[in-house]
């Protein structure tokens, strides 16, 4: 009998991150049908991973601070959290996140594996300390494209096939479902409601109070009632909407926006967890309609792709709304004013039209 192939894959990132990479996930499961394979991933994302059928075992990955220098160069950090693993001889290492710079490689430098395959980085923040040393096998990083994108490299190079993101796939608990069916019962009573994900990870990607509360109003309006979720940085008054933001995990977000006729929100996790729920999507985008005009995809020289513009898979609708107003740059972007300069009624129109489609 062959000795089992073990495998551990590395992944950082938010929400949305690891929902597109859900179904890379599942590809490499097909690619390796007989392995152990384990996911390394933040604690944040731990239900995207409990009960999933594509792994063997799912670990916290270590929380890595943006200043290493915060903890004394004490890379006892990093192997407490790693535990067992550290003790593991694995036969491949994936880490096809792209955009971590060296702080994966400072996990990497911790784990034993015959190869250790990930890009190829261009930055470090530590000067004597850089990632590129750790792996084995690096891929070259092409420039700038969308994070899917790099997933259809990492497989060419690791296992020679094409491949392209179609579907997502996200796995949550009975509990969730039994949670939300005491929450919102079926049949829901009069009107049908709408989630608002108003607020991402950085200012380029947050809505502002009178934006949301405009939103709130054109939906009661409308006759839906508005459920805040994610991370809503705001205190939000009555005036019809239910704040369920920092309240929920993110399988209980899914079970909720399965019961929802659409989403309205940002570019972030709530958008890419909707998709997977195949959940109408009014997309706000951050990034200013003349610069998408110019540059497409992508602004030069920015550490950001506008992730806007790549519809939701899954088949789902969407509709999205950009920044128009004129003499809107990278700095507006940056700082949250391009986002914070739509118009309500303009998101308004965009919902209107998302309703109105076949």
């Amino acid at each position: 009998m062959p000795e089992l192939k073990r495998i551990l894959i590395l992944r950082y990132g938010g929400v949305g991150d690891h929902i597109i990479f859900s179904d890379a996930l599942r590809q490499i499961r097909r690619l390796e049908p007989d392995a152990h394979i384990t996911m390394l991933a933040p604690r944040h994302v731990e239900d995207l991973y409990a009960h999933n059928p594509y792994i063997n075992a799912w670990v916290a990955a270590p929380e890595l601070a943006g200043a290493f220098q915060d903890w004394g160069f004490d890379f006892g950090v990093i192997d407490d959290a790693l535990g067992e693993l550290r003790e593991t001889v694995f036969d491949y290492l994936y880490d096809p996140d792209p955009h971590q710079l060296s702080l994966s490689g400072l996990v990497v430098s911790r784990l034993t594996a015959l190869r250790k395959i990930g890009f190829r980085q261009q930055h470090w923040i530590l000067p004597f300390y850089q990632s590129n040393r750790y792996f084995t096998d690096l891929l070259d990083r092409p420039v700038l494209p969308h994070i899917a994108q790099y997933q259809s490299i990492f497989f060419r190079a690791v296992y020679g096939v094409d491949y392209r993101t179609e579907d997502y796939a996200v796995f949550f608990t009975p509990f969730a479902r039994q949670r939300f069916r005491a929450i919102f019962p079926d049949p829901l009573p009069g009107r049908g409601l709408v989630a608002l994900h108003c607020a991402g990870t950085d200012p380029s990607r947050r809505l502002s109070l009178a934006q949301v509360e405009g939103l709130i109003a054109g939906l009661v309006a409308r006759g839906y009632i508005p459920l805040l979720i994610g991370q809503q940085p705001y205190e939000i008054g009555r005036g019809g909407a239910v704040d369920l933001t920092r309240l929920l995990t993110i399988s209980e977000q899914a079970c909720l926006l399965g019961r929802c006729a659409a989403l309205i929100g940002v570019d972030s996790g709530g958008k890419h967890l909707a998709a997977a729920m195949r959940l109408p999507i009014c997309e706000i985008g951050h990034i200013p309609a003349p610069l998408l005009a110019d540059n497409g995809a992508l602004i030069p020289e920015s550490a950001f792709c506008a992730l806007s513009v790549f519809a939701p898979v899954n088949g789902c609708r969407h509709e999205l709304v950009l920044p128009t107003a004129p003499g809107l740059d990278r700095a507006a972007v940056e700082s949250g004013a391009a986002i914070q300069s739509v118009a309500v009624e303009a998101m308004l129109a965009g919902f209107d039209r998302l309703r109105a489609a076949p």
